[in-house]
C-alpha cells in the first residue's frame, strides 16, 4: 500500500482538474441522506438538518492496476491529498459557517478506476421562507440548493444521484411530518458570468403537527368563546358577568401575544389564527361593552317606568328569547 500511495501521489498536483482533457466537463454526483430535522426556527425563517453527503467523480489521474500492487482495489485518503470540488450551499444561514461541502474531517475513498467516493455527515442550516397563512395547519417547502461556487457548467456538471433524497436513515421529528424530500438539477445563467452554473436542489416538504397546538390554542379559544356568550345568563345584579368577561378579555390577550411570539414578524400574509383571534377578542369587547350597558340600565333607569325600546324588545323578547328557547312571560 505503501508502495501504491508513492506511484500516485509522487507527481500529483491537487490544484488540477482531475480531468486530462482540459475542454470536458467533470462530472460530479451528489446525494443526500435526511438523518433529522433538527430545527425550523420560524421568527429567523432558517431550518437545521442533519444529513449524509454523498460526492462521487471520477479522478483520471488517480487510477492503477491491482494485480500490480498486490490486488488492492481501494484505499483511504485525507482529503488534502486530492482534488476536491467546491460545492456549496446556495442558501446558507449558518452566521458560524459558509456552507461548503468540501471541508469536511473525514477521508475519500479512492478505487483503482479513479471514481473517488467522498461521505460525511454535517448539520446545515439554511435559509427558508415561512408561509404562515394556516398556522398550525401549515405546510412548508423549504430547499437546500448545492453547486459549485467558481466552476462553470463548461468545467464541472453537477448532478443529482437519484430524483430523490434518501430517506430510509431518517429520526423523525416530533414538531413535522416528512411528506416528500426531491432534487432537482437546474442551469442558472448569472450576472456575473456569460457561462451556464448547474446546481442542485433539494426540496424538503414538511407538514406541522398540530395536536399541541389544537390543545393549547384552539381549544382554549374555543371555551373562551362559549363562556363569553354563557355569561349573559348570569343576572347582571350579582356583578360577576363583567367580572367573567373581562377575564375573558385577559385570557384572549394572552394567547394572542403567544401566537405572535411564535409567528414571523412578517406583513406579507395574514395568518388565519390571528384573524380568528382578533375577532373572538371583538366578541368579547362588544360582550364588555353590553355588560357595562347592562350595568347601567339596573342602576340608573327605573323598570317600572321606563319602557323597553321598540328595536331592543323585539331583538332581545322576540328572536334571541326564540332562538335560547326561553318562555317570554
Amino acid at each position: 500500500e505503501a508502495r501504491l500511495h508513492m506511484f500516485l501521489f509522487e507527481n500529483y498536483n491537487k490544484h488540477l482538474r482531475p480531468v486530462v482533457n482540459k475542454s470536458r466537463a467533470l462530472t460530479v454526483r451528489l446525494g443526500l441522506t435526511l438523518h433529522q430535522i433538527a430545527s425550523l426556527v420560524e421568527k429567523s425563517q432558517f431550518l437545521q438538518t442533519s444529513l449524509w453527503v454523498r460526492q462521487m467523480w471520477r479522478n483520471e489521474y488517480l487510477t492503477w492496476d491491482p494485480k500490480e500492487f498486490g490486488g488492492i482495489s481501494t484505499i483511504n485518503v485525507n482529503v488534502d491529498k486530492v482534488w476536491v470540488p467546491d460545492i456549496y450551499l446556495y442558501n446558507n444561514a449558518d452566521a458560524d459557517g459558509d456552507g461548503a461541502l468540501n471541508k469536511f474531517g473525514t477521508q475519500i475513498k479512492l478505487l483503482f478506476n479513479g471514481i473517488n467516493i467522498w461521505l460525511a455527515p454535517v448539520l446545515l442550516t439554511s435559509s427558508c421562507k415561512i408561509d404562515v397563512t394556516y398556522f398550525p395547519f401549515d405546510e412548508q417547502h423549504c430547499s437546500l440548493k448545492f453547486g459549485s461556487w467558481t466552476y462553470d457548467g463548461e468545467r464541472l456538471d453537477l448532478v443529482s444521484e437519484s430524483p430523490s433524497g434518501d430517506v430510509s436513515k431518517y429520526v423523525p421529528s416530533g414538531q413535522w411530518d416528512l411528506v416528500s424530500f426531491t432534487a432537482k438539477r437546474n442551469e442558472i445563467f448569472y450576472v456575473c458570468c456569460p457561462q451556464s452554473y448547474p446546481d442542485v436542489t433539494f426540496t424538503l416538504n414538511i407538514r406541522r403537527k398540530t395536536i399541541f397546538y389544537y390543545m393549547n390554542l384552539i381549544m382554549p379559544c374555543f371555551l373562551i368563546t362559549g363562556l363569553t356568550l354563557l355569561s349573559f345568563f348570569l343576572p347582571p345584579e350579582s356583578g360577576e358577568r363583567i367580572t367573567l368577561v373581562i377575564t375573558n378579555l385577559l385570557a384572549m390577550t394572552v394567547f394572542m401575544l403567544l401566537v405572535a411570539d411564535w409567528l414571523p414578524p412578517t406583513s406579507e400574509v395574514v395568518p388565519l389564527i390571528s384573524m380568528y383571534y382578533t375577532l373572538t377578542m371583538m366578541e368579547v369587547g362588544l360582550a364588555l361593552v353590553a355588560t357595562c350597558l347592562d350595568y347601567l340600565k339596573c342602576y340608573f333607569m327605573n323598570p317600572v317606568t321606563t319602557e323597553m325600546p321598540f328595536l331592543v324588545r323585539l331583538l332581545v323578547l322576540k328572536w334571541l328569547a326564540k332562538l335560547t328557547r326561553v318562555k317570554v312571560p
